[in-house]
């Protein structure tokens, strides 16, 4: 059996310089701190016959975005906002889809 060392953390969180967890509240990347946020997804399916379906939705329906990368990361101003997030950094995605079961 090998005794091994897992560190776990929520998805998109950073292990701080030093191997310190970061505080649960907050995410360190790149000795930035990025607040949580939290974001609502939403999708209407409607079934027009037995194997095919419309559905309409839209991810981080509330076009919610990380905190803004500071300017002495983001020399070129081209990456407003971490490729950290948990959620992107695109906002909102609407979209539609048909899916037919064979």
């Amino acid at each position: 059996m090998n005794d091994r060392l897992m560190l776990t953390r929520p998805r998109g969180a950073a292990i701080a310089a030093g191997g310190a967890a970061p505080d649960p509240a907050v995410v360190v990347v790149t000795g930035t701190r990025v607040a949580n946020r939290s974001v609502a997804d939403l999708e209407w399916r409607y079934a027009l016959a037995r194997q095919l379906s419309l559905a309409l939705g839209a991810d981080n329906r509330f076009d919610t975005y990380p905190d803004p990368v500071p300017t002495t990361l983001n020399t070129t101003g081209n990456t407003p906002y971490s490729n950290y997030a948990p959620f992107g950094r695109g906002g909102r995605f609407a979209y539609a889809r048909a899916t037919d079961a064979f």
